[in-house]
């Protein structure tokens, strides 16, 4: 512009960069015409606002470049996801296009040094101050844009030209080419840093983020030392300390792998090792294992966790096989001998679990569990003596230590069963059972019911198998044991259905194989327990001696089963070899097998065979007999192993011993059973009286009594007995069963339905529940239902007296309704009865009546003559017997066993059909009293019921006859009168009535 119109206040300066003026009013524009930038451009840009000043950091731009003139820091670099950016703005160089009228070819000043933050806010302060006092022609600054930005000038020309500022000038007296110019620039200016803040505070949220990192960073590393720490400490608790810390890493990082590995392996550790809450702990410490594997992870915590996760399976030899590089890599590792020792004892070793325990308990952290592994290892190995000394060192370190309580009672010698039983049930009775190590109650409950079994407690043993099934519901121990009791008791379905349940969850448990070759051989299935025979007797790692023990045992019952006569001797000789004082089964056995032999031999005429045979028997007694002769609880074991093999006469002078020497309340008690066995039932009774006296809280001396009294035939007694018995607090659901099924049995279907309510509310799927249940229903006279109640029990335990019953309702279906199905199905279950039970009643008078139905004589008289012999004073089964020879024509024994009816039982029909036999065979004045007798007595019934006879006016009428053939007029009319008063139909019998009576009328 010309000189004129510059302020007086301002030197002459140099010319103006070209292009500095192009864009005043008036002023041709040679470049490139500027485009204004599109509506809405900085509309993403920070704005300032009116309340509340946002407060800038001072600000140096670098225009020349990177590091050219300022300091800068390292650049940060944030997530994508932290922040939301806009467009990319390069601060390092001016953006092309946007300075392009200042000439930046000079610096303004030189580099200024390093300044603190509170420098630079005053320079800006008073940079900011001065451009509101003055505003230089040649100078640009905006308000409040931090640095001064100055045109390039050399700096002693600038200051020579540049006059003491002037007093404060309005931006009114500004031409308004000039405010244009610096409108837009301070625009510009105004919105990088505006920009720049806000790279600012994400750098601050950055920050923050950092800093979180890097305490989190902290935090893992401070609970992995915890739980690092915790895993070998030797405090009761350190397994869970170790989870707990574990699982805070794994909630701060979801993927750790050996967060995730510390705290399944402690979860698996803890509940392995002390049995509490065990299940919920496998599970949560399987999930960990599922996150780690979904995640990908691995690493030697995890691998260890994998051992104890196989272990938790049942599956030893997996575990085995991941133990080996972990074990060889740390040797002297403690924790990894007990989980060496847990696979081995898993794996049905004990020896090699013996040995593995022994590394691991020098080190502090495991000792205590691997102690009780030891001494569970000796009890196996029959190693009492060693297995009391690890559970009373436990006891030194843990007075509470309930597993090894449980153990010392195991440990007891056999002659110190009932020492075992007070013991075991005053623990149970321990407030912190609820609340211990399950497992250990379980393992009680067993050993309970093992004592109960071997003592012939058969009830009380299937009531305390369930007690540990409750607790436990896949325990193969439990299951194996329930089972075995069932083939005590000749239960062999039963006790087939839960083997097979025990197999399925452990093929290879042994004592589950060794139960399934005893039902074998019961069943005669003798192939099969040949083959799983020698698989156990090859067994690799060998049997502990207990079991090869019963190998042997059944060896020589297999070989006996055979006719192997000689093979079973050694066999058993060889199991009584290998349990020595500690079960005496096998040498009972033996000693029993060579009398049989023995007396074989003597039958043979073979003197010689059966004197060898005797000594031996004799020989392996002799040291027993001496031993009970001192010990009355070794004569007592005795006599029950003898009665327990089914040999009541064998057992009765041991027991007679036992009770001589020590009249106890177990003594008497099987004694008792033993003379019940033997049929003096009065005998048993006053023994049995004399054990419920000594031990009246014993339910299963009750128990015997009144199975005793049905045994007896004193029903009333039973009847009383069983009453007190199901009244008193908290009955076993065994017992209720006993009652129940008397009840029923006596045909008190009310009574028998309402223990089936109280068994069923315990056990909905208990057989005699469901049985008693059905019999509620058959008397109500719904016997389709009952049918199908009875159906179910017999499912589940095929007996002798749940089959009759479905019998019955089949029967009185098939009565009701004519179906040849159902009497089928009848016969079928009578016949399946029978065989189960050849002396049960009901069964075979009850095939003979389905026969007689079917028009089947033949085949109705030899089950009714069974019936009759079973029950010779019944006279239905005597009618039936004479009806079926009526019908075969043989006349002489249908009048016999008719006969024989009338005279037991008061018998219409009976006395009919026989008078019709004596009429037929011309004895009218028999066959005329026999009439007499029918037509009163079933006068009298339709008397009494409303219901009319069909064969009634029929027997009238013939007794008329009989009458007049015999010269009895009186009799004949009286006969005729009533029969006429019958109002028969017109025919012959009618017509001929009324001309008699016509005669015979005075």
């Amino acid at each position: 512009p010309p000189a004129a119109t510059k302020p007086p206040h301002v030197a002459a300066a140099l010319p103006a960069p070209k292009g500095f003026f192009d864009d005043l009013p008036g002023r041709v524009n040679t470049s490139k015409p500027e485009v204004p930038a599109p509506k809405g451009f900085f509309d993403d840009l920070p704005q300032p606002t009116r309340d509340k000043p946002v407060a800038r950091a001072p600000m140096e731009l670098d225009l020349d470049g990177p590091g050219q003139g300022v300091d800068t820091e390292p650049p940060l670099e944030l997530a994508h996801d932290d922040l939301e950016t806009g467009p990319e703005i390069d601060l390092g160089r001016a953006t092309a296009g946007t300075f392009d009228d200042l000439d930046l070819s000079a610096p303004t000043h030189a580099p200024a040094a390093r300044t603190t933050q509170a420098d630079k806010r005053t320079q800006t302060a008073q940079a900011a101050q001065q451009d509101r006092d003055a505003l230089p022609a040649a100078t640009f600054r905006a308000a409040d844009a931090g640095p001064e930005i100055e045109l390039a000038e050399p700096r002693e020309n600038r200051e020579a030209a540049t006059p003491k500022l002037a007093p404060k000038r309005s931006k009114d007296a500004l031409d308004p080419a000039t405010a244009r110019v610096r409108a837009r620039r301070r625009k510009i200016l105004l919105g990088a840093v505006l920009v720049l803040l806000g790279l600012g505070a994400g750098g601050m949220v950055l920050y923050r983020r950092h800093a979180a990192s890097v305490a989190r960073t902290e935090q893992i590393e401070a609970e992995l030392a915890t739980a690092r720490s915790a895993l070998n400490a030797k405090d009761a608790e350190h397994w869970q300390r170790a989870a707990l810390a574990a699982n805070r890493v794994v909630e701060l990082d979801p993927k750790h792998p050996e967060a995730l590995g510390i705290a399944a392996e402690a979860l698996f550790a803890q509940g392995l090792a002390d049995g509490k809450n065990a299940k919920a702990k496998f599970g949560q410490a399987r999930q960990l294992m599922s996150r780690a594997a979904e995640a990908g992870v691995s690493g030697t915590q995890l691998s260890r966790a994998s051992v104890l996760q196989s272990i938790s399976s049942n599956q030893a030899d997996a575990a085995l096989t991941k133990l080996a590089p972990l074990i060889a890599a740390s040797p002297k590792d403690p924790t990894l001998g007990l989980y060496l020792g847990w696979a081995h004892a898993t794996r049905g070793d004990p020896a090699s679990a013996i040995a593995a325990f022994d590394l691991a308990i020098p080190g502090e952290a495991v000792k205590l569990p691997a102690l009780y592994g030891r001494g569970r290892a000796k009890l196996a190995q029959s190693d009492q003596a060693g297995a009391i000394a690890d559970f009373e060192a436990i006891l030194a370190l843990d007075a509470s230590h309930l597993g090894a309580q449980v153990g010392l009672a195991a440990a007891l010698p056999a002659a110190k069963a009932q020492q075992q039983e007070a013991e075991l049930l005053a623990l149970l009775q321990r407030k912190d059972v609820a609340t211990g190590d399950s497992r250990a109650v379980v393992d009680a409950w067993i050993l309970l019911a093992t004592g109960a079994r071997r003592g012939n407690r058969l009830d009380v043993a299937r009531e305390r198998y369930r007690k540990a099934l409750e607790l436990s519901p896949q325990d193969v121990a439990a299951m194996t044991g329930l089972a075995e009791t069932e083939l005590r008791d000749g239960k062999l379905d039963a006790a087939g259905d839960m083997l097979k349940k025990a197999l399925d969850l452990a093929k290879e448990d042994v004592h589950a194989q060794l139960a399934q070759c005893e039902l074998s051989i019961a069943k005669k299935d003798l192939a099969d327990a040949s083959a799983r025979l020698d698989v156990l007797a090859s067994r690799n790692p060998p049997l502990p001696a207990i079991d090869q023990t019963r190998v042997k045992l059944l060896q020589g019952r297999l070989f006996d089963a055979q006719n192997q006569d000689d093979q079973a001797v050694e066999a058993y000789l060889e199991a009584a070899k290998l349990a020595g004082d500690r079960d005496l089964t096998p040498t009972l056995a033996a000693t029993t097998k060579l009398t049989a032999l023995a007396d074989k031999a003597a039958r043979d005429k073979d003197p010689t065979k059966a004197a060898a045979y005797r000594a031996r028997a004799e020989e392996l007694l002799a040291k027993v007999a001496e031993n009970a002769l001192k010990d009355p609880e070794l004569a007592l074991t005795v006599g029950a192993a003898y009665l327990q093999a089914g040999d009541a006469a064998k057992a009765e002078p041991w027991l007679q011993r036992a009770v001589a020497a020590r009249a106890d309340a177990d003594s008497l008690y099987q004694l008792a059973k033993a003379l019940a066995r033997l049929g003096r039932p009065d005998e048993a009774i006053v023994g049995l009286k004399k054990a419920l006296e000594l031990a009246p809280t014993r339910a299963e001396i009750g128990l015997e009594l009144a199975r005793t009294y049905e045994l007896g035939n004193n029903d009333t007694a039973a009847d009383a007995l069983y009453t007190k018995l199901v009244a008193e607090r908290d009955p076993s659901v065994e017992l209720r069963a006993r009652g129940g099924r008397f009840f029923a049995r006596r045909g008190d279907s009310k009574r028998a339905a309402e223990q089936a309510v109280k068994i069923l509310a315990a056990e909905p799927q208990h057989p005699a529940g469901l049985y008693l249940k059905g019999e509620g229903l058959l008397g109500e006279g719904k016997y389709d239902d009952a049918r199908k109640l009875f159906g179910q029990a017999v499912a589940l335990d095929r007996d002798a007296q749940y089959l009759d019953a479905q019998g019955r309702a089949a029967e009185l279906i098939a009565v009701q309704t004519g179906d040849t199905k159902m009497q089928d199905a009848a016969l079928l279950a009578y016949l399946a009865a029978v065989e189960l039970a050849p002396s049960m009643f009901n069964p075979h008078a009850g095939q003979g009546r389905l026969y007689l139905n079917r028009r089947e004589a033949g085949k109705a008289v030899q089950p009714l003559l069974a019936a009759s012999k079973l029950r010779p004073e019944d006279g239905d089964v005597a009618y039936l017997i004479g009806l079926a020879y009526k019908e075969l024509q043989q006349s002489a024994a249908a009048i016999e066993w008719l006969k024989r009816a009338t005279s037991l039982k008061p018998n219409a029909e009976a006395s009919y059909h026989l008078g019709l036999l004596y009429l037929e065979t011309n004895r009218g004045a028999l066959g005329a009293g026999a009439l007499a007798v029918a037509t009163r007595l079933a006068l009298e019934s339709e008397k009494q019921t409303g219901k009319p006879i069909g064969w009634v006016s029929d027997a009238l009428h013939r007794l008329g006859r009989a009458h007049l053939d015999t010269n009895n007029t009186a009799g004949a009319r009286d006969a005729f009168n009533l029969f006429i008063g019958r109002n028969p139909p017109s025919g012959p019998q009618r017509a001929e009535a009324e001309r008699a009576l016509l005669r015979l009328n005075p």
